[in-house]
């Protein structure tokens, strides 16, 4: 780092008119644009920015710039990273500012008067149009005297080196070298009411919405989501507000004149009860939303302030990063959305399809790549499964193109199976009860189903019954250790990969993890469902709870994830060993556009820090004790309960389950992590595409399918990258029902819940009963859990799995006791409820339940706001 010339020149402080795009690298994301606002005339608060120029000179004039890199040259895990966060914030509160510096500060603040000012850092990488790096780094409001404003600027400088921003900053890319910060200062806003506004619906990328949260006081809770807050969606096309959720509001960030500081406070009783805004103040946000897209030429993320005066003041501007980058359908000719495709198949009239269990392993809307790999080797998966057991003859079993035949299908983006199907495959082995299976996995029975028994098929089943028994643990756990090892040498490998090279990698790596998921699910259907159902029609008979019996028995992947977490937490294992270990995994990572661990640690740095607070008490290790001493009772319970003669089959059953049951998720680690072969294949592919002008974006690959992926003929993928962009964002704006008939109808519109309901119902999935503030998820990369609040998911995967275990309970609107929710919460011995249909619409956050995993039953006590009507 070099002392900066262009100090003299007067760098060291720009007003915010004058944070041009020329002058980005001196003032940050966040001062332009602010800048960008203030073009357009509208009310932005008056301020000044504190250049990087400033920060580059007072570090190396203070000669802290050698100490730094001396200090980062030994981070890398989150104990390292939280030792220098630590050194490097005592040599900040010690830095005085350059003379000159500070005499610019200090001109600067009288010019804008001496009222309180909110001082907020601006990273030069911070708010781009590809990565938003919003809440990196430090604000302070209501700041007062030219040397608190000093001090407060030093605080954001100082706030680039937290152990958060060190290692978010080194996963982005940002070389150390390129490090430094401006800050800005502007007056504040005495803000009645502020919030956020999205000029698109963030949750479905509908870009004909305007999408307003809005909250008494400072925008502080909104952003940081410890307020209860009221919703807006305003048509952009009439200006009207199109529906609106309001909640009463408990408590605001507002100023304390006594301590001068800005805290969260109680609201006096009914103060929150109505409304933070007006619907006339709505529609202005709403107008305002539009006219700074139109400037900006993409959706916008903006944060506002309701002043005193009744003005909108706009405090921030950036651009939306998540839905801007896939196109934008209104765009583009109108799609038959409804058309057969490689993701969407239709229907024979009678079938009955089912999301439930399928969505755990295929999860969410899937790509072209994801579903044309599933289309093949997930449908000879059931079909080899049957075979091997004898109830399909080798016919019967083959791959299929007649799509009307398939067991599994995929209806607008959403992998289901076919229910009828399978329970008509179950009923041809004897003892077979494709009902019970239904009802295990599923959680109910596929329409108009009669069981059949196909008595012809038995003798060939009962030869070959045993096989998934006696072949298939061998074959699974060899695939297990192949795929510990592929996936690290190909990630080793694939960066000084050219196109050609990959395209070869591709070639082998697709096929490699459809033999995964043929085998895992032969040992799935073959073995472990036959050893969990005998084991639980002999513990009803005994009148044991089989959910004891399930636990406890360890070998569960997710359970190697918690405990390598809290060796994480505890210095014992550095970061780096987990994700060599782990990183495949990562919410729903069974879909190739999901962004695993090793991608994003975000996620497992957040679980670290959650963990370290936790007692030796609650560690994995204990609760696995807890757990396999309440298994063992349970087993020993049965074994007295049932009749002398019955014994020695109650043994074996306990003894088939203890073998099998645990397998369950080995075969599935191994396709996840081939899977993530083939994720990181094509993103490196797309990547090399992109630089050769074929693609726009590396992500475009996955609109591609498998074959034409592998493929050297390119010229048509830009048309097809567009119209199935279009169709995929079309699938995920809408919903499917969990079961049908037929073709599905997609919910366009979430249907209506009874708000003054009082009890929710679903299927049993692990004992215990527990009574406390839920904590309603859709992504666990996102979601901040309180140890001991009950998770409420629509269903889960192994991203989950370190959530739940800080969990007191867990509620899935989906899934059977067979589920992976259902499997891992027995083993991690917290109550489960699953299969509700709709928990995480009808419960909020801060809402108190008792949920009871014993009977299904799930009673709400105490609701944190109304619902709203």
């Amino acid at each position: 780092m070099q002392q900066d010339p262009a100090l003299a020149a007067g760098a060291a402080v720009l007003w915010l008119d004058q944070c041009t795009a020329e002058m980005a690298g001196a003032v940050g994301g966040k001062a332009r644009g602010l800048y960008d606002l203030k073009a357009l005339d509208l009310a932005v608060p008056d301020g000044f920015v504190v250049t990087t120029t400033a920060y580059r000179n007072a570090v190396v004039g203070a000669g802290l710039d050698i100490k730094l890199t001396e200090i980062l040259a030994g981070t890398g895990d989150p104990a390292a990273d939280r030792r220098a966060s630590g050194e490097i914030a005592s040599l900040f509160a010690d830095l005085m500012l350059p003379g000159e510096v500070s005499a610019a500060i200090r001109a600067a603040w009288e010019q804008l008067g001496d009222g309180p000012v909110a001082v907020r850092s601006s990273a030069i990488a911070e708010d781009r149009a590809d990565a938003s790096f919003a809440g990196q780094q430090e604000t302070e409001l209501w700041v007062t005297g030219a040397a608190a404003v000093d001090r407060s600027i030093i605080r954001c400088w100082a706030s680039l080196f937290t152990p958060q921003a060190i290692g978010y900053r080194a996963r982005v890319g940002v070389a150390p070298e390129d490090v430094a910060i401006a800050v800005v200062v502007q007056r504040m806003v005495s803000a009645v009411a502020a919030g956020v506004a999205m000029t698109l619906e963030p949750v479905t990328g509908d870009r004909s919405q305007i999408y307003i949260e809005s909250a008494l006081g400072l925008g502080e809770g909104v952003v940081k989501g410890d307020v209860e807050t009221d919703r807006f969606w305003i048509d952009k096309a009439s200006g009207e507000i199109g529906r609106c959720e309001l909640a009463n509001q408990s408590r605001a960030h507002r100023f304390d004149p006594v301590t001068s500081t800005v805290r969260l406070v109680e609201l006096v009783p009914d103060e929150g009860n109505g409304p933070s805004i007006s619907d006339e103040v709505a529609r202005r946000i709403g107008q305002l939303g539009i006219r700074i897209e139109e400037a900006a030429g993409r959706p916008m993320d903006i944060e506002w302030a309701l002043d005193v005066d009744g003005e909108v003041r706009l405090v921030q501007g950036r651009p939306e990063t998540v839905w801007s980058n896939r196109p934008d359908p209104a765009r583009i000719a109108e799609p038959d959305w409804r058309a057969t495709r490689v993701t969407n198949f239709g229907s024979p009239p009678n079938a009955t399809w089912s999301t439930t269990n399928a969505s755990e392993a295929v999860p969410g809307v899937q790509c072209p790549l994801g579903a044309s790999i599933f289309e093949e080797h997930a449908e000879l998966a059931f079909r080899e499964t049957f075979r091997v057991i004898g109830a399909l003859s080798p016919a019967e079993a083959r791959y299929t193109p007649n799509r009307a035949n398939r067991i599994i299908g995929f209806h607008f983006g959403r992998c289901a199976l076919r229910v009828d199907l399978l329970c008509d495959w179950v009923d041809r082995i004897p003892g077979g009860n494709g009902e019970a299976t239904a009802k295990d996995i599923f959680g109910y029975l596929p329409h108009g189903y009669v069981r059949r028994r196909h008595v012809a098929h038995y003798p060939r089943v009962l030869s070959r019954m045993w096989v998934p028994f006696l072949k298939h643990p061998r074959i699974v756990a060899r695939q297990r250790a192949e795929a510990r090892r592929y996936w690290s040498q190909c990630l080793r490998t694939l960066p000084g990969l050219d196109t050609d090279a990959t395209r070869r990698l591709l070639a082998q790596a697709i096929p490699t993890t459809g033999r995964t998921i043929v085998d895992h699910t032969t040992l799935v259907f073959g073995a472990v469902q036959p050893a969990f159902e005998q084991l639980v029609k002999l513990a009803k008979s005994a009148g044991v709870d089989p959910q004891r019996l399930m636990a406890g028995h360890g070998g569960h992947e997710e359970t190697e994830i918690l405990v390598d977490l809290w060796e994480c937490a505890h210095d014992r294992m550095p970061v780096a060993d987990f994700l060599g270990r782990h990183g495949f995994h990562g919410p729903a990572e069974g879909d190739l556009l999901s962004v695993t661990w090793r991608e994003d640690p975000t996620p497992v740095m957040r679980l670290i820090e959650t963990y370290r607070a936790l007692g030796e008490d609650d560690s994995p290790a204990a609760a696995a004790r807890r757990r396999v001493a309440d298994r063992e009772a349970a087993e020993r319970e049965l074994i007295t309960r049932v009749p002398a003669y019955k014994r020695p089959a109650a043994r074996l059953a306990l003894k088939l389950a203890q073998r099998y049951v645990p397998m369950r998720g080995l075969g599935k680690g191994a396709f996840v992590q081939n899977f993530d072969v083939i994720r990181a294949a094509a993103r490196h592919l797309g990547n090399l595409l992109v630089a050769d002008g074929v693609l726009d974006d590396r992500d475009d690959v996955f609109m591609l399918t498998a074959d034409e992926i592998v493929s050297t003929d390119t010229a048509g993928f830009r048309d097809a990258v567009t119209q199935r962009s279009a169709i995929h964002q079309i699938y995920v704006s809408m919903d499917v029902p969990a079961v049908w008939v037929g073709v599905p109808e997609p919910v366009l519109h979430e249907p209506e819940i009874d708000p003054d309901a009082e009890t929710i119902e679903g299927v049993a999935a692990s004992p215990g009963v527990v009574e406390a503030s839920v904590r309603v998820a859709l992504d666990p990369s996102t979601c901040e859990i309180v140890p001991g609040e009950i998770l409420v998911a629509r269903d889960t995967d192994p991203g989950w799995a370190s959530l739940m275990f800080v969990s007191g309970g867990l509620i899935a609107d989906i899934g059977g006791v067979m589920s992976h929710t259902a499997v891992v919460a027995r083993e991690l011995g917290i109550p489960c409820v699953v299969s509700t249909g709709h928990a995480v619409r009808l419960l909020r956050t801060g809402d108190v339940v008792r949920l009871d995993g014993g009977n299904g039953h799930i009673h709400i006590v105490r609701r944190a706001a109304p619902m709203p009507t």
